[in-house]
């Protein structure tokens, strides 16, 4: 087996950083029209298919330009662009991610768990519970009211977000209305369903990786990332899961591990450890089950 991801690999990978977004915004154009013209179960279909396809591939790669794993690319540029078409200040989730690899697992992990430990059991359920049916979409809303508060968080950066979300959902908007004529409800209907289906799925790659799993600061690092969780391709659920989100959760341990190296495009090339851990959607439903009881 090749153990190399050699400079030529990573690479081949650069005309995806553009690919992505010119399908996105293609398909996130006619979302509307399919919404307000299709029945709702095919506008579902179609949104969990390509959509959401589309959306975690928007997502990963995010996070990707964040981590410049593809140097012959503008990585800056990019993962501004990227937040823009998911509706982000991208400087929240700068903010954010770098901490993310250094508090791995535990509720200083300010990218999972916005809020710390809430200490209040129901309201800790009903958090967890959200998190699990509104996914990213509602990760993000709570992580920019604490966000805003950090010493790195610039108003001058938000306002300039903001702009430009004005200008790139106002001209999606347009288009639907103008030259669509849909409904301006449905518009605004259809976007929220897709934000809500395509981030579900995409952060449920997460919650597989890293979901309740809570150990103090002070345990070692390497046994803290060794936690981390990897989806194993059993059955078909599993295989259709992975594939919607591009296979990110299953050997997402490597992108611990290996951090520096850009792992996800590149499955079965790096071994894996040993004591890598593995589940199923069998035992993921144990995992959503403690998050809202215990």
């Amino acid at each position: 087996m090749e153990n190399i991801i050699t400079p030529e690999l990573v690479k081949h990978e650069a005309h995806k950083y553009f690919l992505a977004p010119a399908l996105w915004i293609i398909f996130f154009s006619f979302i509307p029209f399919m919404y307000q013209n299709f029945y709702l179960i095919v506008t579902i279909a179609l949104m969990i298919f390509p959509g959401s396809l589309l959306f975690s591939w928007i997502c990963f790669l995010y996070h990707e330009s964040w981590h410049k794993y593809v140097p012959s690319i503008p990585n800056e540029k990019l993962f501004i662009f990227y937040g823009w078409l998911l509706a982000h200040d991208p400087q929240v989730y700068r903010i954010v991610h770098g901490g993310h690899h250094i508090h791995t697992n535990t509720w200083n992990d300010i990218e999972f768990h916005p809020l710390g430990f809430i200490k209040n059991d129901t309201l800790r359920h009903i958090y967890n519970l959200g998190e699990i049916l509104l996914g990213s979409s509602f990760i993000y809303i709570i992580t920019f009211f604490v966000i805003k508060k950090n010493a790195r968080f610039k108003w001058q950066s938000f306002i300039i977000s903001a702009l430009a979300l004005i200008v790139i959902f106002g001209s999606f908007f347009a288009f639907s209305h103008y030259f669509l004529n849909v409904k301006s409800s449905n518009i605004i209907i259809s976007w929220i369903l897709m934000f809500i289906i395509g981030g579900t799925i995409q952060h449920h790659s997460q919650l597989i990786e890293h979901g309740n799993i809570i150990l103090n600061e002070s345990t070692p690092f390497h046994d803290r990332i060794m936690l981390t969780r990897n989806l194993y391709p059993v059955g078909w659920f599993e295989k259709i899961f992975l594939f919607l989100t591009h296979w990110h959760a299953q050997e997402h341990i490597l992108h611990h591990t290996e951090v520096s190296t850009y792992t996800r495009p590149f499955l079965h090339t790096l071994p894996m450890p040993p004591d890598a851990i593995y589940i199923t959607f069998k035992d993921y439903k144990k995992v959503l089950w403690e998050m809202i009881t215990k």
